[in-house]
């Protein structure tokens, strides 16, 4: 057995721990902030958001009011945050958390894919690469906006659901 064999099994090895390594920095970078006000746009779009607090009418829910317009998606999250836990701050921000992670995630994989796919030159170092500047992106406070600010959720939610559509579109075609 060669001397990079033992390196080779280590790294392959942990390599299977980086997106809950990814996970655990956000959820330490942002636990803090879960007890967090709404604040600016969250008072229209939440407390005083008469269209998310019935869950069942989505008539209403995906027509929301001005301010809100063009955002269903966005409406029918709060909803659905509001019918869990009613205007508890704590489930909004724990749900934006979910979401940034998600991108996070999102953000790992499309940058390990893309190193991975450049040829041998970055092969080895794709994986940690890929989470140095998934970890560049994640945690730091220039995030925090989309992250405490409920209707700004659309923001972070469109990395996972790009990755995710592509990333189906790849396994579809065999890749």
């Amino acid at each position: 057995m060669s001397p990079a064999a033992p390196r080779s099994f280590f790294t392959a090895g942990v390599r299977q721990f980086i997106p809950l390594l990814v996970i655990c920095a956000g959820v330490y970078a942002y636990h803090n902030s879960l007890h967090g006000p709404f604040i600016f746009d969250d008072l229209p779009a939440i407390s005083n958001n008469p269209t998310i607090r019935q869950l069942w009418s989505l008539r209403s829910i995906m027509s929301p009011p001005p301010g809100l317009i063009g955002r269903p998606i966005v409406s029918l999250s709060l909803a659905v945050n509001y019918a869990w836990g009613g205007l508890d701050v704590r489930g909004y921000h724990a749900f934006n958390l979910a979401i940034h992670l998600m991108a996070g995630l999102a953000l790992y994989g499309v940058v390990w894919r893309t190193l991975r796919g450049l040829g041998d030159r970055y092969r080895d170092e794709a994986p940690w690469l890929a989470l140095a500047i998934t970890l560049i992106w994640i945690v730091p406070v220039l995030s925090a906006g989309a992250l405490l600010r409920d209707p700004r959720r659309r923001v972070s939610a469109a990395p996972p659901l790009v990755y995710g559509g592509d990333r189906l579109d790849s396994i579809g075609n065999g890749q």
